[in-house]
Order: structure tokens, then C-alpha cells, then sequence
């Protein structure tokens, strides 16, 4: 199913700029956390905090994407037509309320867009639940914690359950992740259900918002 390109392009390029410049305001601080908030996303804005003992913080963060293709012979058919030029936006924004280092909630939006393209490439889901997990942990000093919800699961170099950047729809799983980590060894327990964005829309296979996939599991042990 191909969705008509339309004045959407010129939007997202003005929410990119609006981006952009809250980056730049708050480039001078840092997100400072027990948790690894940092490296899930750039924030927008400098950290909110506030309580007696400073122990609340919100971080509100975001980024946007435009990629543009020139695809020849792109299958390495030539007997198909299938030369295109096209463009790839993708835009999410997050939040992350955090209570000392004994919890944290974790929510990002997402949109995924193509534009301009002559058939379907399976690259689009619009504004959708990217992301919502929660995580605590028994007291601030103890190693263990625990993650419940969507999420996605960067074990080491990212190669067991990839999380790139270069696709427009990134992959995520619906589950459970406990983790121990000190400063020699990280060792990680999951069960998840990894999530899809195909749907089936009479008789065209399409994607949407992402869900996860029925009767399919995916559990172990990741150390280092």
C-alpha cells in the first residue's frame, strides 16, 4: 500500500528544525544517571529536577532522520523496473521520569515515513508506541534490576537482537529483561516476544504499528 507523498515532508523538515534547536540549547548539559538513559537517546531540553533531596528527574528527548535513495537497478534485476528515487523520514520523541536510581519510566513516540516511492518498501508505520517500559531495583546500590515492557535489547556489539539506525522501523521486543551489573561482568536473563510492523490489509501486506509476534518467544543468557 503506497501512501501519496503531500505537504507531510515540508512539516517534519520544520518539527527537524524545531529539533535541532532545542539540541543546541541544551548541548551544555549532561544526562547524569545510574540508569543508561544516555545512551537510549538525545535529550532536548536540560534535565528537569526537583524534591528536597533532588531525587526526581525528567529528561525529555528526540531526534529526526532524513535519509533520501537513489535506487538503481536495486534488486540486480534489470528485467524489473525498479529504479526510484525516494526518502525515508523517521522522527521520535521521548520522556524518562526517573526516582533516585530505584526506578525509571521509559516512553517514546515514533513516525516512520516514506516519500515519494513508486511501490511499497515496507518501511512505514505512523505516529505509534515505540517504546514504554518500566525499571527498578530493589535498593539504589544493588546491582540487579529489573526492565517490564517494550523495549529494545542492545546486548554487546548489537549483533543478537539488532538495533541499528540505517532502517526506518527499528526492531523491538515486548517482555522482560533482569539484569546484573557491576564494573567486571553484566549479565542479562530475558524473555520477549520480538515485535513486527507487517499487516495484512486485503490482500496487500503492509506495515504498521509494531506488535508482537504470536507464539513466538525469543529467551536466554547474554554475559560479558
Amino acid at each position: 500500500m503506497v501512501r501519496q507523498p503531500s505537504f507531510y515532508a515540508a512539516r517534519l523538515l520544520a518539527f527537524g528544525c524545531v529539533v535541532g534547536l532545542l539540541l543546541a540549547l541544551g548541548a551544555g548539559s549532561s544526562v547524569a544517571s545510574s540508569t543508561t538513559s544516555s545512551k537510549e537517546r538525545t535529550q532536548m531540553i536540560p534535565p528537569i529536577v526537583w524534591g528536597k533531596e533532588q531525587q526526581w528527574k525528567l529528561v525529555v528527548g528526540g531526534d529526526q532522520r532524513l535519509r533520501w535513495e537513489r535506487r538503481d537497478n536495486f534488486d540486480l534485476d534489470k528485467g524489473k523496473a525498479d529504479n526510484d528515487n525516494l526518502a525515508f523520514v523517521r522522527t521520535r520523541v521521548n520522556a524518562e521520569l526517573t526516582y533516585r536510581s530505584l526506578w525509571r519510566v521509559y516512553v517514546e513516540l515514533a513516525d516512520a515515513r516514506q516519500i515519494g516511492a513508486r511501490t511499497e518498501v515496507m518501511q512505514e508505520a505512523y505516529w505509534h508506541l515505540h517504546q514504554l517500559f518500566y525499571e527498578a531495583r530493589l535498593r539504589e546500590d544493588s546491582p540487579w534490576s529489573l526492565r517490564v515492557g517494550r523495549q529494545s535489547l542492545g546486548f554487546g556489539e548489537k549483533r543478537l537482537f539488532e538495533y541499528g539506525t540505517w532502517p526506518n522501523l527499528l526492531k523491538l521486543a515486548d517482555g522482560a529483561r533482569l539484569r546484573y551489573e557491576t564494573p567486571g561482568l553484566d549479565v542479562s536473563f530475558f524473555v520477549v516476544q520480538p515485535d513486527i510492523y507487517q499487516r495484512r490489509h486485503k490482500p496487500v501486506l503492509t506495515t504498521d504499528e509494531p506488535h508482537p509476534m504470536r507464539h513466538t518467544f525469543f529467551y536466554g543468557t547474554y554475559a560479558s
